[in-house]
């Protein structure tokens, strides 16, 4: 009890403030304007706190992820996952009390990893030491309200939390999936791309949906689901089926639709028919704040509901989009997701080799798309038909199916044969990019779909978008069979599904071997070639071959032993 007292008494101190990030500049295209804030608006801030034990999670995500560990499977509950990881409650109740003396209600975390509070700008300049100006994009549209100084905390404070976020991020840019206008692109007329023409091309068949089988798609920067254009789109292409959103998490407003949106939630449930879905929506325009709400609220209830396959079609190929310490949270997020056996499915990016993003020159490097490029997704490529809607592929031709070795994140050692013979060919080729990359980075993409010519149902027309956004879901849907097959077989999902992809023989894809991503504005990038590549990865599913070894791998052991808890805190000096 003394020590207790002793501790409190210390955190009770008043310490000088730290800078817990550094100031940045504002995000390419977009400058400070003379319009007053409006200091009564509120934004959420999500405040993450050090995890313990963070090495052994990766540790135990690789292991129950292998398909030759005798630990395969063997997820954790969302209990075991907070003993292993929560921070102590004292270390909590820092924070709590920090923002209680604001006059500010955090919210804590099933894993206590994580602490918001929604506030008005005012409460944030004082608690951050920050000041909220307002910016536009020199392209027009949206205004945003950004403080881009550096974020100011106790030291007490800095000691138990390693980000905090909600005041400098910018939106992503405004272009979504590529619209296609027939004869505008070189490549002539785009491919007529329908569940229908996916099935054949892939040999699809349909499992019987599992009860047990969720799946879900996240959408981001105001992009909102129609249910309307839903039930039609599943009406014209999928034998009149009553295609419906089970679940929508935060806010959803059907009256403007998302091309994304609707290219998102009409494919995945095409492909995975009777598969139960939700939608997480995040209208808030701060791409890398929002990336974190939603890897929290993914596992932020501690349920033993959640998805078993998340599907996200947002991205960046600009380096360093995100604060480095934003993306390592990132990645740590999508591995509790492994933990607790969820899929995690994102799109690797339409800029190519990403020489150059929609966000601007990356100063003479080859950047592949943020968060594509963590460690714990699977990433997801793009390819089109070489003639017509039907037979062999190649790499996309109307934008740069993005791909290649991640500045952040190292190569997955499951994949290194797959590189390290990609640049044997390269290199007996001449055909080795002549701008730098980062060789020993974690690569993507890992596998690829069509992605070109897709109809979309979108505020009630019936148009063709494409885009790794349309191979993502569409992947996602054929995880969601795999994973019904694997429910039937009384086996579990999937979860980090990356080590089996990498496993399973060559011939469960079809191998790409024409094209490239550099696609223009990009004049330099990673060609296609025999096994795995930087633009379409070890290639599109050959879905028998997939169902049958999904079948194969091992039902899981005996449940895991419980993890350790949070250490007891220091004692004071």
């Amino acid at each position: 009890m003394q020590k207790t007292f002793a501790f409190l008494a210390l955190v009770a101190t008043v310490f000088a403030d730290v800078t817990l990030h550094e100031a940045r500049a504002p995000r390419e295209g977009w400058s400070v304007t003379n319009q007053a804030v409006d200091l009564s608006q509120h934004i959420r801030i999500n405040i993450g706190m050090k995890r313990q034990n963070v090495d052994m999670l990766h540790a135990f995500v690789r292991k129950v992820s292998d398909p030759e560990s005798s630990s395969y499977g063997q997820y954790m509950t969302q209990k075991q996952l907070a003993n292993m990881i929560a921070p102590s409650q004292e270390a909590v109740d820092v924070v709590l009390r920090w923002l209680k003396a604001a006059d500010i209600e955090g919210r804590v975390d099933f894993h206590k990893d994580y602490i918001h509070f929604v506030a008005p700008l005012s409460k944030i300049e004082s608690l951050l030491s920050v000041k909220f100006a307002m910016y536009k994009h020199v392209k027009g549209g949206r205004q945003v309200a950004r403080a881009i100084e550096a974020v100011v905390v106790p030291d007490a404070v800095a000691q138990v939390a390693e980000v905090v976020t909600g005041t400098q991020g910018f939106p992503l840019p405004t272009n979504g999936p590529t619209r296609v206008k027939r004869g505008h692109f070189d490549a002539g007329m785009a491919p007529e791309v329908t569940p229908d023409v996916i099935r054949a091309s892939y040999n699809i068949t349909t499992t019987a949906a599992s009860t047990k089988n969720i799946q879900a798609i996240a959408e981001f920067q105001g992009q909102y689901v129609d249910t309307t254009d839903l039930s039609k789109f599943c009406t014209q292409y999928d034998n009149g089926a009553q295609c419906k959103v089970a679940k929508f998490i935060h806010q959803n407003n059907p009256g403007q639709p998302g091309i994304e949106s609707s290219l998102d939630i009409e494919y995945i449930m095409s492909i995975a028919k009777g598969v139960e879905t939700w939608v997480y929506s995040y209208p808030n325009f701060d791409f890398c704040s929002d990336l974190l709400t939603w890897a929290s609220d993914i596992t932020a209830s501690g349920s033993g509901t959640h998805p078993s396959v998340v599907s996200m079609s947002y991205g960046s190929q600009k380096l360093d989009f995100c604060p480095a310490a934003s993306m390592t949270r990132l990645n740590e997020d999508v591995a509790k997701f492994g933990a607790i056996g969820i899929t995690s499915v994102i799109a690797s990016g339409d800029s190519g080799s990403g020489q150059y993003s929609r966000e601007g020159y990356n100063g003479g490097k080859l950047c592949p798309s943020f968060p594509a490029s963590i460690n714990y997704c699977l990433a997801i490529g793009a390819t089109t038909f070489i003639s017509g809607s039907s037979g062999e592929e190649q790499a996309t031709t109307q934008f740069g199916s993005g791909g290649g070795f991640s500045w952040n994140f190292k190569a997955d050692s499951f994949a290194h044969a797959g590189v390290d013979g990609y640049f044997k060919e390269l290199t007996a080729k001449g055909k080795t990019p002549s701008l730098q990359f980062e060789k020993t980075g974690r690569q993507s993409p890992d596998v690829s779909l069509l992605g070109q010519g897709f109809h979309v149902i979108n505020g009630g027309q019936n148009i063709q978008v494409g885009g790794t956004s349309a191979s993502t879901p569409t992947w996602s849907g054929i995880i969601s069979l795999l994973n019904n097959h694997r429910f039937a077989q009384g086996k579990p999902a999937f979860g980090y599904i990356n080590p089996w992809i990498y496993s399973v023989p060559e011939t469960c894809f079809h191998d790409i071997t024409v094209g490239t991503n550099a696609i223009s504005p990009n004049t330099i990038g990673w060609a296609a070639e025999k096994g795995w590549d930087a633009a379409t990865g070890r290639g599109t599913p050959n879905c028998p071959c997939l169902l049958s070894h999904a079948g194969s791998a091992p039902a899981p052991g005996p449940s895991p032993p419980t993890p350790p808890g949070p250490p007891a805190p220091p004692s004071p000096p």
